[in-house]
């Protein structure tokens, strides 16, 4: 879907059908880990592969860290793409930061919740996303080691573990 929102697939929901332009292309070096899923690297590695003027940036390390890095990323209008493990699990699960919700202070604004598409849960409804994470606060207005990730049916706990921006190249 990230590929779709920068331009370069124009059909995302069709890939695996495309026997021509970019998204067979892009479906021929996905398609392998199709069942398994793919780390943040590897994905990062297929896009560089393709081509396509796409420019990518990871970031993986502590939830305060890779929430700060996702929200500054979807302020500047690029797609992130996030890895998070529910509370006291192993298992990575990854998402689609698409916007953010917040509020102004001042001249300043404060976003406190990432909106987010999940390929895994129900369809939008009226709106361009399906889940919404929110960030949590400690003492003192710190942020909190997990997020609260809310989709239309459950809410969980989650601690973010990595992320990783799409953007494309700029002409030289």
């Amino acid at each position: 879907m990230a590929l779709a929102m920068l331009g370069l697939l124009s059909d995302p929901l069709n890939v695996p059908s495309r026997r021509r332009d970019p998204e067979a292309e892009f479906w021929r070096r996905a398609q392998p880990f199709y069942l398994s899923g793919m780390s943040l690297e590897e994905l990062q590695a297929l896009i560089r592969e393709l081509g396509s003027g796409l420019r990518t940036t990871r970031f993986e390390g502590a939830h305060a860290d890779v929430l700060r890095f996702s929200e500054r990323e979807v302020l500047r209008g690029r797609p992130v793409i996030l890895t998070f493990r529910q509370s006291r699990r192993a298992t990575l699960h990854a998402v689609l930061a698409v916007g953010i919700e917040g509020g102004r202070i001042g001249r300043t604004f404060d976003g406190h919740t990432l909106l987010v598409i999940d390929s895994a849960e129900a369809e939008p409804v009226l709106a361009a996303y399906n889940a919404r994470l929110t960030r949590t606060e400690t003492v003192r207005g710190r942020l909190g080691g997990y997020a609260r990730y809310v989709t239309g049916l459950d809410q969980r706990k989650v601690v973010l573990t990595g992320a990783m921006s799409i953007r494309t190249m700029k002409p030289p």
